[in-house]
């Protein structure tokens, strides 16, 4: 999972590296719409649901990532690595 706001400019490159060996879903705060891209599933939501991921992941500085488990077939999902930030050419997932 990929939290960034694109007010803060174009991630795309600093997405490859982790496109390589993940499916990801990203989410933009700014609430920009845009089309998903193979392996890329971007994603935007209501401020709520934005405030709860953000508290519910304890994200404190985008653009970050971490990577997320399925825990059961209802949906719910658990984190599953440490909180990483997104810098282009130092993804480590």
């Amino acid at each position: 999972m990929v939290v960034y706001s694109s007010h803060m400019g174009d991630i795309t490159a600093a997405l490859k590296p982790l496109v390589e060996k993940n499916s990801l879903l990203v989410i933009d705060l700014y609430q920009q719409r845009k089309a998903n891209e193979g392996k890329i599933v971007y994603a935007t939501a209501g401020t709520n649901t934005l405030l709860k991921i953000i508290h519910r992941f304890h994200i404190r500085e985008v653009p970050s990532y971490f990577m997320i488990k399925r825990v059961n077939d209802k949906g719910l999902y658990k984190q599953d690595s440490r909180i990483y930030l997104l810098e282009a050419g130092k993804q480590d997932l």
